[in-house]
């Protein structure tokens, strides 16, 4: 037989980025996982699909349409689109699933996809992800009120702001059902992603493995080596 289809990673960037930002990172996790020894099976290297969020680089079609287009639950919406716009054909027959990841705002609208749609999401990579519950209501006010004098000088560019500051995860509870293979890395001096906040998702998340490094500096080189190693051990 011709073998499991290849997986698929689509791959979210952060609020304010753009689909390049990341290239050079996830080129890097490609080039890790090529020089491993003995040689990866193919069908757990990733075809990565990387895009511009709505509202971010070259993205069109959202103009006027409002601040809630930008609340993660939506960007998962595109998120998912683009998965079954890439998808190869016998992926689609199999019913396998893709995996969806993302940082920051890229990470928090995977999780959103995969409790949306939980038959489409095969597994889960997050790096430093944005602030939910607690820790982003602590952070609201300020969030809000930054969006809010975005808006007088830039109208478009303040109603992002605006959806990203309204945006949060379900509760906890909500996240326990999400069974798939989830990769959660972050670092310890990210204060706008701070590590309380991965630490909370790996607890909840029934099958997830955390990966921490002390410097935001160190986590391209961290990040490479910890998908190698995690797609090579769950999907080799």
């Amino acid at each position: 037989g011709a073998g499991p289809p290849r997986l698929l990673l689509v791959f979210g960037h952060g609020l304010s980025d753009r689909k390049e930002d990341d290239a050079p990172m996830l080129q890097g996790a490609l080039d890790t996982l090529a020089a491993r020894e003995p040689a990866p099976p193919a069908c757990c290297v990733p075809r990565v699909v990387i895009y511009d969020a709505r509202g971010h680089g070259a993205s069109s079609g959202w103009e006027g349409q409002g601040p809630e287009q930008f609340h993660w639950r939506s960007l998962a919406v595109d998120m998912l689109q683009v998965a079954a716009a890439h998808q190869e054909p016998a992926a689609n027959a199999t019913g396998s699933g893709n995996l969806l990841g993302g940082l920051s705002m890229g990470a928090v609208s995977a999780i959103w996809a995969a409790l949306l749609c939980p038959r489409a999401v095969r597994g889960l990579v997050l790096l430093q992800c944005a602030t939910a519950w607690e820790l982003r209501a602590g952070r609201r006010g300020q969030l809000l009120e930054n969006a809010e004098k975005k808006r007088l000088q830039d109208p478009s560019r303040g109603e992002l702001l605006l959806g990203a500051a309204r945006a949060d995860l379900p509760p906890r509870e909500e996240l326990r059902g999400l069974a798939v293979p989830t990769l959660v890395v972050s670092a310890r001096d990210d204060p706008v992603h701070p590590a309380a906040m991965a630490e909370s998702l790996s607890e909840v998340l029934a099958d997830a493995r955390l990966v921490l490094t002390d410097r935001t500096a160190d986590l391209p080189a961290v990040f490479a080596a910890a998908l190698a190693e995690w797609l090579c051990e769950r999907f080799g």
